[in-house]
Parts: C-alpha cells; sequence; structure tokens
C-alpha cells in the first residue's frame, strides 16, 4: 500500500522546503491517489475562480497593491484606463500561474509540510488582503515567474527592485498572521526550478504602516501625484531620451509623457520621450 503524503510532520520547518518538494518529485510513483485527487479539485477550484473573477478594476486599496507606485496607483484605483481591453493571452497567463501556485503549495504538502489557511483574509491598518498560505507556522507567497524575475527571488536581489510592491504585501500579511519571518516560494515557469526567498525581516521589509499612510493620502487627492513612477533614460548618445523599461507596458505612459513617441526598432518598440535626433527606424503612429 502506498504511503499517504498527505500526512504531515510537525518537525518540518522551511529550512528543507525546496529539498523535500524536489524529492517528492524523484518519487512521483509514491504519492497517494487520494493526494492526486486532492490536487485536482484544488486546480478546478482554481480556475473556477479565476474564470469567474469580474474583469471591472479594482476600485479600492488593497494589500497587494499598496507596494506600487504612488501615481500608478492612483491611476489605477481613480482614473482606470478603459479605452482598451487587456489582450485575452494576459487571461491565459494569469490563469496558468495560478494553477503553477497551486500546484508548488500541493507539493509543499504532499511533501511533509504544515500548509494552511489557504486564501484567509486579514486586515492590515484598514486594508484588506488574502494571503497565499501559512507553511510550517510561516507566511508564504507562491510565485510563478519568468527566469527573469526569478533570478531576484533565486539571489535574493528584490529588495533591489521589486516594481509590484511584494515585500511591503508579505510584510502586511506577517504584521497580521505571521510569526515574523515570511518567504516567497518562487517557480520558473519556463525551467520548473523552484527556489525560497526570505527576506529580512529588519532590512528589506519596509515599514508597512508608513506605506498604507502614504498610499491613502494619495488617494484622497484629486489629482494624481505629480512625481512620475520611474525617470525617463538618455538613449545612448543621441540626445534622445528614453521611457523606462518599467513603465513600458504602463496604460497610463501617455498620460504621464504626452509627446511620447514610439519607435520599432529591431529590438523590440522604443518609447521616445524627447526626441533631439530623429531615429531612422519606422515609427509607430498609433500606441
Amino acid at each position: 500500500m502506498k504511503k499517504d503524503k498527505t500526512k504531515t510532520s510537525s518537525s518540518k520547518t522551511l529550512d528543507t522546503l525546496v529539498e523535500d518538494i524536489y524529492s517528492v518529485l524523484q518519487h512521483c510513483d509514491s504519492i497517494d491517489s487520494a493526494c492526486v485527487e486532492e490536487l485536482s479539485k484544488d486546480i478546478t477550484t482554481v480556475i473556477t475562480n479565476r474564470l469567474q473573477q469580474p474583469t471591472h478594476k479594482r476600485t479600492t486599496l488593497s494589500l497587494s497593491s499598496i507596494g506600487r507606485p504612488l501615481r500608478r496607483l492612483w491611476f489605477d484605483i481613480k482614473e482606470p484606463c478603459e479605452d482598451k481591453e487587456e489582450p485575452p493571452y494576459v487571461q491565459l497567463k494569469f490563469l496558468y500561474g495560478d494553477i503553477i501556485e497551486c500546484l508548488i503549495l500541493w507539493l509543499a504538502k504532499v511533501s511533509g509540510h504544515i500548509v494552511s489557511d489557504r486564501q484567509k483574509e486579514v486586515v492590515h491598518h484598514g486594508v484588506t488582503g488574502h494571503i497565499d498560505s501559512i507553511i510550517d507556522g510561516e507566511v508564504v507567497d507562491a510565485k510563478s515567474c519568468s527566469s527573469r524575475s526569478y533570478k531576484k527571488f533565486e539571489k535574493g536581489s528584490l529588495p533591489d527592485d521589486d516594481p509590484f510592491g511584494y515585500l511591503p504585501q508579505i510584510g502586511a500579511y506577517d504584521k497580521e498572521t505571521g510569526k515574523g519571518h515570511p518567504g516567497f516560494l518562487a517557480v520558473d515557469k519556463v525551467t520548473g526550478e523552484v527556489c525560497l526567498y526570505r527576506p529580512d525581516p529588519d532590512f528589506d521589509i519596509p515599514d508597512t504602516e508608513m506605506i498604507i499612510q502614504n498610499c491613502k493620502d494619495a488617494l484622497d487627492k484629486d489629482t494624481p501625484p505629480e512625481q512620475k513612477c520611474y525617470p525617463d533614460e538618455p538613449m545612448g548618445k543621441s540626445g534622445n531620451r528614453v521611457l523606462s523599461k518599467s513603465c513600458t507596458f504602463c496604460p497610463y505612459k501617455k498620460r504621464c509623457w504626452p509627446d511620447l513617441r514610439a519607435f520599432n526598432y529591431s529590438s523590440g518598440i522604443e518609447y521616445l520621450t524627447h526626441v533631439e535626433k530623429e531615429p531612422s527606424v519606422e515609427e509607430i503612429k498609433e500606441f
């Protein structure tokens, strides 16, 4: 009779989480059929929730958005961009991301770790959010990542480049329901590699109370914060200036830069905020 891997052991800690997940994957035939059925039900729930999720923009502050740049946050909540629908592949990206995150938390459970409080609601300084999970007593966020984003978790460089505000978000969760040392369980959706990144609670996680107050102050105003989320950058020695990569996919970029121009370079589209020397490539008029 196959061993039921759903039974958890209180002796497990996050220190061996990735190692234990890899061990399970090396011995898949030992996973009890009841565990597979449980995964099937979890994925069905995840897919149903994603497909039924309303497509309208969020109109209130949430813990998942407190770390966003204030100007972007103001537009998202006060004047969301409604003129263009998101392409269908964006919904597909979110859908398989949800499935991967569900899968990795299931693997954590069948590898012998205690996984609880999936999507538990928490309220921090009046702002609501939902945690991914608590594993072995600590708050753990599951992340499905591109290879580039995965490296930030693997190398611990997230504090240097956190455009989506993951650190304030997990810090807020931890303040309400954790033990003080939360982590990110990240999966490279290209290679399948897994890592656990646990930020230093004293140096890497910001003051969430101050961040939330700054968000509320900005949203109380009738106009967006004047400071742009990211400054434009010099483009070589031409004198031209180009939009920051962090702003490239923002739907509000032309609100911030009304004279923005787009050019189709061989390496991809570049958005120029100032043109000193006319580029010798095709200009994209509609974007």
